[in-house]
């Protein structure tokens, strides 16, 4: 097993013949990992996790909700793979709801200075959109308590839970105990004898967290897209469903 692009592809590359499950790998087609998710060929399969418009629409939608938001800063590594297509998708979309969007990039650890000067210069009007790719997720509970101190709003997108819990407003992103169970599935049929089978592909869903409690004015509810189908331990339905594809 291998979780994320990059664990994949070092793991194809490390041999052409074992089995190889891929878990929450995003552009698998476009890295070369398989060459199409209905019929994968070679060794690898798995759950991926699209990029598509209609999840950064949803990343934006969910900021522009936020009462007394009206700018939007990109905090994300556009050479992880995907990275670029996220950020030209959110880009429109901002652009489609009238809201200005800077860029914020960390293409490696050193990086993260810049960020993080960045962060302290912003204010309430401006909300924080975080792709949590691997490199970002490294530091992505600094990114989410320092946002607050400065009574900044931020929407994760990516896995979100423990940066929900260090204060981000919410996340969304693909349902992980879901695709890594899925994954676990594969796992065991392929252990059983079964060739690997063609690649599913993640739910999403919104983490919705708790607001800074010092930020400046009435405090704001989470957006009403987040809050209509709450249920247990916060979690909100997302709006991709998992494609269940037969063996």
């Amino acid at each position: 097993m291998a979780g994320g692009t990059p664990n994949a592809l070092a793991a194809r590359n490390a041999s052409q013949t074992i089995p190889i499950v891929m878990v929450g790998a995003t552009t698998p087609v476009e890295m070369g990992l398989v060459k199409t998710l209905a019929r994968p060929g070679g060794n690898v399969t798995g759950v991926t996790v699209d990029v598509d418009p209609e999840q950064a629409a949803k990343l934006v939608e969910l900021m522009v909700e936020i009462p007394g938001v009206s700018r939007i800063a990109l905090l994300s590594s556009p050479s992880y793979p995907g990275g670029e297509r996220y950020r030209s998708e959110i880009a429109r979309a901002a652009l489609v709801r009238q809201r200005s969007i800077r860029f914020i990039d960390v293409l490696r650890p050193e990086d993260f200075d810049h960020a993080f000067s960045a962060i302290r210069q912003m204010t309430p009007a401006e909300g924080l959109i975080v792709m949590a790719d691997q490199l970002v997720q490294t530091r992505g509970v600094d990114i989410a308590r320092l946002a607050t101190g400065r009574k900044v709003a931020t929407v994760f997108g990516g896995p979100g839970r423990p940066f929900v819990a260090a204060g981000g407003l919410m996340s969304q992103s693909a349902d992980s105990d879901r695709y890594w169970r899925q994954a676990a599935i594969y796992v065991d049929r392929i252990l059983k004898g079964a060739s690997p089978p063609i690649c599913g592909r993640a739910a999403h869903q919104v983490r919705a967290g708790h607001q800074p409690q010092d930020r400046e004015g009435p405090q704001p509810d989470p957006p009403a897209s987040a809050l209509a189908a709450r249920r247990p331990r916060d979690r909100v339905t997302g709006h991709l469903p998992v494609a269940e594809r037969a063996w």
